[in-house]
């Protein structure tokens, strides 16, 4: 944990605070003897309180905004981003509502867009659209939309309420691919597709990214989602009611997922949605600390989904999974993805499917935590995939020092590692599994004919006086000191 730890402090300071604190000599403005997320808040509170002052400062109400929730602020606020000069600048929201069509801000540098906070400054959609899906003309779009052409852009003390009343395609409520953006302590509500959407029109690629302390309540699909983005921090954001993937990133490098508590909405009829989910083209991505408490499908989810690149170098830290896959799926997903590591993942009790599922991987690791399943249905530990379609090698698994309880009346094998026919495994290690298993089967079960260079299976407990298969040595196959 303490080299995740530092890495954050490390990368927060580079994206966001070194070039406004370059000449410090000491950035422990705590004194505790690290660098962390408490001296970085004290850092950006200087920071804002150094530079807004000297900033020209653009109030909407000074253009005529009103701010009632009644009367429509477009030509106001419109005014108000006229007035805004290339550089240097911040566009102030006060307390109030502010019904307008989209705020679109474009060739800006050091711009601040910032309101007295998120309940009390809020900018809501009054627009309509047609989006020829059988609704008809209903009201909702984008609240705000931060173009490719600005750089160095700082949000935060704002909601943004779509207003949208179905899913929409493309109405997200923020939109933002300036490079050396932080978005923070913000509030976003009823957006049409991705409430918080970063990188997506931004054709060279969007830079520098930090997503922190936000709220995301009921929207209509995506809370965070990210694409083409290099160098982010996610941190400590509440999604609580988005309504597909929680926090999406596709296209990706150097993203850190830290501390944020996700939560799928289920009051609509919609099925899918799942809480991080790491796609095609990510690489580099580090997660630490996330709390992923109810989500329809799987929890975390790194896959390959398209023929892009596969996910690559992935590593997730003290994952915790509550109540996943309501609708259908896992807990925790692991499908065409190379070098990913999972450490110290806590699975309770997924409404259906494994703790974790795993296909088609090159070195993949599994080290530490906790996976339980009390309730009476199906459930593996940790299941491999028994279909065909994948490549016909999956090299280099390691699973170790786990704790599994299936206590389920209906629940299987702590480890079930039988692919399909068309797969070899290559190299397989499992060690240190303490499983308790109520339903009498093997606790570990391995096909040996699917492995092709070494199988280790060492120094595992059943609690429950299960057997495991296979039971002795012989060939590339090493059995010892399990019980």
């Amino acid at each position: 944990m303490k080299t995740y730890a530092t890495l954050l402090s490390v990368i927060i300071f580079n994206l966001v605070f070194a070039p406004c604190f370059a000449a410090t000599k000491s950035a422990d403005l705590t004194d505790d003897g690290q660098v962390n997320f408490e001296d970085m808040s004290i850092m950006a509170e200087q920071w804002l309180s150094a530079n807004l002052l000297t900033r020209i400062s653009i109030n909407v109400k000074d253009y005529g905004a009103v701010g009632d929730g009644v009367t429509n602020d477009s030509a106001a606020i419109n005014a108000a981003i006229a007035a805004l000069p290339a550089s240097n600048a911040v566009l102030y929201f006060p307390a109030g509502v502010y019904r307008c069509g989209t705020v679109t801000i474009t060739g800006k540098t050091a711009l601040t867009v910032c309101g007295d906070g998120w309940a009390s400054s809020v900018i809501k959609s009054n627009a309509y659209f047609d989006a020829l899906d059988g609704f008809g003309a209903t009201p909702g779009s984008q609240v705000i939309n931060i173009s490719a052409t600005c750089n160095k852009v700082l949000v935060f003390g704002l909601t943004f309420d779509a207003s949208c009343t179905h899913r929409k395609a493309g109405q997200h409520a923020v939109v933002i691919d300036a490079d050396n953006t932080t978005f923070r302590d913000n509030y976003t509500i009823n957006s049409g597709e991705f409430a918080n959407c970063f990188g997506r029109d931004n054709p060279a690629g969007m830079d520098n990214l930090v997503v922190t302390g936000n709220r995301i309540g009921l929207n209509w699909a995506d809370g965070i989602n990210l694409y083409n983005v290099d160098n982010a921090l996610i941190a400590n954001n509440i999604v609580n009611g988005a309504n597909d993937d929680l926090i999406a990133v596709g296209e990706s490098s150097n993203v850190v997922i830290s501390g944020n508590t996700l939560r799928s909405r289920t009051d609509l009829p919609s099925k899918v949605g799942r809480g991080i989910a790491i796609l095609w083209g990510a690489n580099n991505v580090h997660g630490t600390g996330n709390l992923i408490e109810q989500v329809k499908q799987y929890g975390l989810y790194i896959a390959s989904e398209q023929s892009g690149a596969r996910p690559n170098n992935i590593t997730f830290c003290g994952t915790t999974v509550c109540n996943a896959a309501i609708n259908s799926g896992s807990a925790v997903f692991v499908e065409r993805a190379d070098n990913v590591t999972l450490l110290d993942t806590r699975v309770f009790n997924p409404a259906g499917g494994s703790c974790i599922y795993i296909a088609d991987w090159t070195n993949l690791t599994i080290a530490g935590g906790e996976l339980t399943q009390t309730l009476n249905q199906y459930c593996r530990g940790i299941h491999v995939a028994e279909q065909s379609g994948y490549s016909p090698v999956w090299s280099g698994l390691v699973i170790k020092d786990i704790q599994i309880n299936l206590l389920g009346a209906s629940t299987n094998e702590a480890l079930y590692l039988r692919p399909h026919s068309s797969v070899t495994m290559d190299t397989v290690l499992i060690s240190g599994i303490t499983a308790r298993n109520a339903v009498y089967c093997d606790y570990i079960s391995v096909d040996t004919s699917r492995c092709a260079t070494v199988l280790k299976i060492v120094n595992n407990v059943s609690l429950s006086g299960r057997p495991i298969s296979p039971s002795s040595s012989g060939g590339i196959v090493t059995v010892s000191n399990n019980y």
